[in-house]
């Protein structure tokens, strides 16, 4: 039962990839460009967890409290998350430090091809393996979807799908973050 719902959730991730919606209530979403796709929401804290990256490592979110942190939500199906990733990792080389963490989560059946898919990208910052309670947790309707937690381990952005544009706006968005953590 447990493998027949987490299939499920895999297909409708396959269904909703790429799309470019913010969860956002409607008055929200009405005021926001096309080319927008960040919601800046209240902070609230992060709900934490604990996965294993592709090499058996554990991750727990609460132990980068104190950090600037990405979290990036993606399936090895979706072709907008592989374009992500590949902005992502040019991001994270770019500002990579101790202040700031990247974090995917790939959504696969098998942990082995996350593995592969790791390896073969190079991707430099950790892939942990999603499962259903994590998408719950989180409530992931569609990927990609990416969220930004403050050093006070708040989540203050969330982002739903991607396009080219939006790669300048994470960019100036953890910049901002991290210099308010410098004051």
């Amino acid at each position: 039962m447990n493998r027949i719902l987490f299939l499920t959730i895999i297909y409708f991730f396959a269904a909703s990839c790429g799309r470019a919606n913010s969860t956002s209530d409607k008055k929200n979403s009405e005021t926001k460009s096309e080319e927008s796709n960040i919601e800046n929401t209240d902070s609230i804290a992060a709900p934490d967890f604990t996965l294993e990256d592709v090499y058996g490592n554990k991750h727990t979110l609460s132990g980068y409290k104190g950090k600037v942190v990405l979290i990036n939500f993606w399936a090895i199906h979706c072709p907008s998350c592989r374009s992500e990733i590949s902005k992502l990792m040019k991001l994270y080389k770019k500002y990579e430090d101790d202040r700031l963490v990247f974090l995917g989560v790939g959504f696969d059946k098998n942990k082995n091809n996350l593995k592969t898919f790791t390896n073969l990208n190079k991707i430099n910052y950790p892939v942990l393996a999603g499962d259903k309670e994590i998408a719950t947790k989180y409530r992931i309707i569609a990927v990609p979807t990416t969220f930004i937690m403050n050093e006070k381990g708040e989540l203050t952005d969330t982002i739903i799908g991607y396009n080219n544009r939006l790669g300048k706006r994470i960019e100036d968005r953890l910049l901002e973050l991290l210099e308010e953590k410098d004051e």
